[in-house]
């Protein structure tokens, strides 16, 4: 069994860590409904015009 002092001292480091990470997922999740439009699947997109025109996407700078 642990002495009590590491035992609070653990209790506080998971405390913080769970609230940093809850802080971290709230603003995330404040985000999200901007980002849902932004991201949509415009890449693959980009990368299938790209093929089609006989480019390598991997290789080729399709946004300069």
């Amino acid at each position: 069994m642990r002495p009590p002092a590491r035992t609070y001292r653990s209790s506080l480091l998971n405390a913080a860590l769970f609230t940093i990470v809850a802080i971290r997922y709230a603003v995330l999740l404040r985000a999200l409904p901007a980002r849902a439009t932004r991201y949509d699947f415009s890449i693959y997109y980009d990368w299938a015009v790209a093929v089609r025109r006989g480019l390598d996407p991997y290789t080729a700078d399709l946004y300069g």
